[in-house]
């Protein structure tokens, strides 16, 4: 056949040097995304922040409160965790990237797996503080009684 004169050692090597360049691209992909993780985690840690002060200084204090509030509070702290979970989990499946593996293109494909994971909790997570900051700023006035100040004679 035509296939069995083709020069197996070239072939070999251009697939390495190929490899090799993916190899690098992936890991500056994973590192460029570690950057965009904590990055969006600073800034949403600091809005969540914010949102939770405004509650805590201005919301409650003027009578109102938000019945949901502790469930909204701790759903954006597992959100967080469910973050920081799949970016540990992209980074150690990431480590293991290697030229030299049995099958780096399944490995290529986890990562792409993985980086859309870690990229849907960051939806979710800026979601959870969406709902906390919807939430407390629909929450209504207090309802006030009216007072009879009239007086009999």
């Amino acid at each position: 056949t035509g296939n069995s004169k083709r020069p197996s050692a070239l072939v070999t090597t251009a697939k390495m040097k190929s490899c090799q360049a993916r190899e690098s691209a992936v890991k500056i992909r994973m590192t460029q995304l570690t950057k965009l993780v904590t990055t969006m985690e600073i800034t949403f840690d600091k809005i969540a922040e914010r949102v939770q002060k405004y509650y805590t200084d201005k919301v409650l204090p003027s009578g109102r409160s938000l019945t949901g509030y502790d469930t909204l509070v701790n759903n954006i702290s597992t959100q967080k965790i469910a973050t920081q979970t799949a970016l540990d989990k992209a980074k150690a499946d990431i480590s293991v990237f290697s030229c030299d593996s049995e099958n780096p293109r399944a490995l290529l494909l986890q990562f792409n797996t993985n980086m859309k994971l870690v990229k849907g909790a960051l939806k979710t997570y800026r979601a959870a503080i969406n709902k906390l900051i919807v939430a407390i700023r629909t929450i209504p006035a207090p309802t006030t009684t009216p007072t009879n100040n009239v007086t009999n004679d």
